[in-house]
Formats: structure tokens, C-alpha cells, sequence
């Protein structure tokens, strides 16, 4: 869906709006993907979607819909499908990090929170520092996945857990 803009300005006389420019040329795509919904289970970081087959989902889904954006665009996103399907915020940020740096886009994360902003920028500074690759990421999403599927409990936080993993 492309978004034209078009400018307003109100006649103080009338409640009624009055147009003073044409449609401009487009100047913004939104694109729209579907997120997994784990609300069933509660919203609770839970172990069904720490999981290697969802997770490769969601970020297959992610990278194909980054990679067809049009070029030299931003993607400007933040905690897609952890409203009301109840997804994981930092797996969900870890899969658009690296779904937009495999289709090699720029990304803007709208964290809406200095705490999970703080978290998610040192994470991605420490990866970029220690040149870690997509598919090194990935792996280590997997060593956690499995983690997660022998305590059958999350064991620690993810962005700690690929921190330390890199170190």
C-alpha cells in the first residue's frame, strides 16, 4: 500500500477543510506481515515460541517482507506480534535485526521503553563489534532454543544469553 500525502488547512469560518495542494508523489510504503499468535497459551514469555520452526517462520516471513520493500527504504518497526499475540518482544526484535540486515535495509526499532532500548542496543553493538554474522545469530537463537527445551522453562534472558554467547 503506498501512502500519498496531501496538506490541509482549516477556514476559520467553516468547520469544514479546505485542501491547498494536489496529491504528492508517494512517499511512503506500508507493508503488512502476520505474526504467529500465542495468546492461547498467555502472554507469558513461553516456551512454545522459543522454538527453532516458529522462529524460522516468523523470520523467513520477515526477510521475505523486508527484501521486497522497495530499495534504499528504511524499515521503521518495532514489537510486531507482541501486542495481543502475546510474542516474545526480544526474540521478535532479534528476528527483524536479522531479517533486515540479510536483505540489507536499514532498520528503526520503535522500542517504546528505555529499558528494552538500552538492552536491545547493546546487544546489537556487541554483534556488530565481534562481527557476528546472521547465521552465527541463528545458531545461537538454536543453542537457546534448545536450552529452552531441556529446562522447559526460558533459562535466562535472550539478549543476555547472545551477549554472553559472543563474548
Amino acid at each position: 500500500m503506498k501512502l500519498s500525502m496531501r496538506s490541509a488547512r482549516s477556514n476559520r469560518s467553516s468547520p469544514a477543510l479546505s485542501f491547498n495542494a494536489p496529491f504528492l508523489k508517494p512517499r511512503t510504503t506500508l507493508i503488512a506481515m502476520d505474526a504467529l499468535d500465542f495468546s492461547q497459551r498467555g502472554c507469558s514469555p513461553g516456551v512454545m515460541q522459543h522454538h527453532t520452526q516458529a522462529t524460522l517462520r516468523e523470520l523467513n516471513k520477515a526477510y521475505c517482507t523486508f527484501s521486497r520493500s522497495p530499495p534504499n527504504v528504511c524499515i521503521a518497526t518495532g514489537h510486531w506480534g507482541c501486542g495481543v499475540f502475546c510474542g516474545s518482544r526480544p526474540l521478535k526484535a532479534a528476528v527483524q535485526v536479522m531479517a533486515a540486515s540479510q536483505s540489507g535495509r536499514d532498520l528503526l526499532y520503535f522500542t517504546q521503553e528505555e529499558t528494552f532500548d538500552v538492552q536491545l542496543s547493546t546487544t546489537i553493538s556487541t554483534l556488530v563489534a565481534k562481527h557476528v554474522s546472521v547465521g552465527q545469530v541463528w545458531n545461537a537463537l538454536c543453542a537457546f532454543f534448545s536450552l529452552v527445551e531441556q529446562q522447559a522453562s526460558l533459562p535466562a534472558q535472550l539478549f543476555g544469553f547472545l551477549v554472553h554467547h559472543f563474548k
